[in-house]
Formats: C-alpha cells, sequence, structure tokens
C-alpha cells in the first residue's frame, strides 16, 4: 500500500473510530435512561405494593369485625356478649379509616376502579345498616348468625377480590415495565452492535480494496500521462494506450482503430495475442461503419443482444466490447475497442474514456 493510501486509510480510520465513540455514548446514554425508566417502574410498584398492604390491612380488619361479630351472634354469656360487643366497636373506626385511605389512594384511577371502591363502601353501609344499628352494650343486644352472614359475607368477599386485583394490577405492571426495558435494552444494544460491525466492514472494505483501488487508477492514469509525452510518434502512443488500457481491463484486448481519410478506410492496431483481432470486419470498412466513429460517442455492445444500432465493424466480437472515439480538436481521428469476456464495469469504463478522452 502507498503512503498515500496509508495516510488515508488511517484518516478514514479515525473518523469511523470518532462515530463508533459517538455511538457507543448514545448507546450508554439509551441505556441510562432505560435503567431511569426501570427504577421509575420499581418505584410505581413500591406505591402498588403499599397500595396492597393497606388494602389487606382493611380485609384483614373487616376478617376481625366478622369474627367477632360470628361469635357474638352465638354466644349465651352477657359478659362475654358485652366484650365482644365493645371490640367489635373499636375496630368499626379503624376499618373506616383504612377504607377511606383506600378511597383516596385511588383518587387518581379511573370510573372503573373507583366504582369498585364504591361498592366497597356502599356494601359497607348496608352492613352498618342491617348488622351494628341496633348493637348496643348497655342493651345487650346482639344480631342474628344469618343478619352477620348477609351483612358481612358480600362485603367481605368484595375486599378479598379487592385484594387479589390490586396484586394482579401490580405483577402486571411491573412485568410490563420490565419486558419494555429488557426489550428496548436489548434492541440498542443490537443496533449498537450492528453498526459497529458493518461500520468496519465498511472500514475493511474501503482500507483493502476501494482505497487502493481507486489510489492505483490515479496513478496508473498519472503513469499513462507521463509516458503518452514520451511517445516518439504516432505508432509509438497508440502502443502506450493499448497497454494501459490492457491493464486497466484485466484480461481483455484493445485494438485502435485508425481513420484513414485518404484512403476513407478503417485500419486496425492490435498485439498478437488480441483475440477479436481477426473476428474484426475490417474488409472494406469506412470510418462511418464504426458507430463510435460516425456518432462521435462511447457504444457498447456484447455478443447476443440484438441492438437497434449495431457496429459493422465489431459486432460480432465475443464478449462484451467497448468502443471509444478518439478526437483531437473536436475532430474524431478513430476510435479505442476495448474487449473483454467478462462483462465491463463502471470504474472501467470511467477509466476508458478518461485515458481515451
Amino acid at each position: 500500500m502507498s503512503r498515500l493510501a496509508r495516510e488515508i486509510s488511517i484518516r478514514i480510520t479515525l473518523v469511523i473510530a470518532l462515530l463508533a465513540v459517538a455511538l457507543m455514548t448514545v448507546c450508554a446514554a439509551g441505556i441510562h435512561g432505560l435503567q431511569q425508566t426501570a427504577d421509575l417502574a420499581d418505584s410505581i410498584y413500591a406505591d402498588h405494593l403499599a397500595t396492597i398492604a393497606l388494602t389487606v390491612d382493611t380485609a384483614t380488619t373487616l376478617d376481625d369485625m366478622y369474627r367477632i361479630a360470628a361469635t357474638l351472634a352465638v354466644e349465651a354469656d352477657q359478659a362475654s356478649q358485652s366484650a365482644l360487643t365493645a371490640r367489635l366497636y373499636d375496630q368499626v373506626p379503624g376499618f373506616e379509616v383504612s377504607l377511606d385511605r383506600l378511597l383516596t389512594a385511588h383518587a387518581g384511577d379511573d370510573a372503573a376502579e373507583l366504582s369498585v371502591l364504591r361498592s366497597v363502601e356502599d356494601a359497607w353501609s348496608r352492613t352498618k345498616a342491617t348488622v351494628l344499628a341496633e348493637l348496643t352494650v348497655e342493651e345487650q343486644a346482639r344480631p342474628s348468625e344469618t343478619d352477620v352472614r348477609a351483612g358481612f359475607e358480600p362485603l367481605v368477599a368484595q375486599v378479598r377480590a379487592l385484594v387479589e386485583r390490586e396484586r394482579r394490577d401490580a405483577d402486571r405492571a411491573r412485568l410490563d415495565a420490565r419486558s419494555e426495558y429488557a426489550w428496548s435494552r436489548s434492541t440498542i444494544l443490537v443496533i449498537t452492535v450492528a453498526s459497529l460491525l458493518i461500520g468496519t466492514l465498511a472500514l475493511v472494505v474501503l482500507v483493502r480494496r476501494v482505497i487502493p483501488r481507486a489510489l492505483s487508477l490515479g496513478e496508473g492514469q498519472a503513469r499513462f500521462g507521463e509516458a503518452i509525452t514520451l511517445a516518439e510518434d504516432e505508432p509509438d502512443a497508440h502502443d502506450f494506450l493499448r497497454r494501459h488500457l490492457e491493464r486497466v481491463v484485466a484480461g481483455g484486448s484493445t485494438i485502435v482503430l485508425r481513420r484513414n481519410n485518404s484512403a476513407n478506410r478503417l485500419e486496425a492496431i492490435w498485439s498478437d495475442d488480441a483475440a477479436v483481432g481477426p473476428v474484426l470486419r475490417l474488409d472494406e470498412a469506412e470510418p462511418r461503419s464504426c458507430v463510435a466513429v460516425r456518432t462521435a460517442r462511447p457504444h457498447r455492445q456484447t455478443s447476443g443482444d440484438h441492438e437497434l444500432l449495431s457496429c459493422r465493424v465489431c459486432g460480432g466480437c465475443p464478449g462484451t466490447s467497448l468502443c471509444t472515439p478518439l478526437t483531437v480538436g473536436g475532430e474524431v481521428i478513430g476510435a479505442v475497442l476495448v474487449n473483454s469476456a467478462q462483462p465491463i464495469d463502471d470504474d472501467d469504463e470511467r477509466q476508458i474514456h478518461a485515458t481515451v478522452a
């Protein structure tokens, strides 16, 4: 690799390295942001857990009240009835405070969530009306077993369902947040790694193939320009041109078609190993027989193709033929025919045009 190619490769490597650092920085920032999101999700989950704990406390208090009321309904001893009644009344304020705290915690929820809590609140109001309304410590009144079951069982069922619902909602919210975090993090990492791999591959291709090829073409063109100035006569210049183009198109053959105006003929100059030389139809070929000479534009033709405008000179050549007009002072003095068994790519075609022009 030449010194210039090394310098260009080093500069491109530095640019790609800077881009890689920037990409890694963006990746790190993205992952940091995702981590903050995950932490926020954990905080929200902790709030859910606090709400669950409050709901469980409410359910526990309600269970205690139900158990006391059920015992009171079957208790025959008056002293025990008084003690149970006092305990039951002691539990009521705590339950109502817990219920109010639940309503406050869910104040920002949607209508469906609030309707569940309102139904619990309504059930509690009915329970107080049917079970606790006539219960007094002094009169030793007690509710019947039927009243206790009818008042507490629906309420207990609703509160327990509320606890399960809170747990499901919390677990689902945390699972969704964690899944989204994991997916986003994996996506960022995959994109980062893929970008780095693509950048590395592009760098390898540039350093090993594109840059050396581009520089070699430029250096070859410069050497040809120097050599052509040293040509002693026209045949010598044609020989330089032919050999240079045969280096440009590896495995190709180059033939110079010279225009003989006095005889109104095309004359061909080729090397002994040019495979297409004998195939050219030069017998009585006039300059206008060559499409490139007649149109003053490059003409490409591939064997087997049925071109609308076919060249009578090189139309029978095998493979791909590219014929480029030779001009001096705006006058077409001939053409350069490059023939190859393989397709002539765009880079080679540009190099041929740059050489012949």
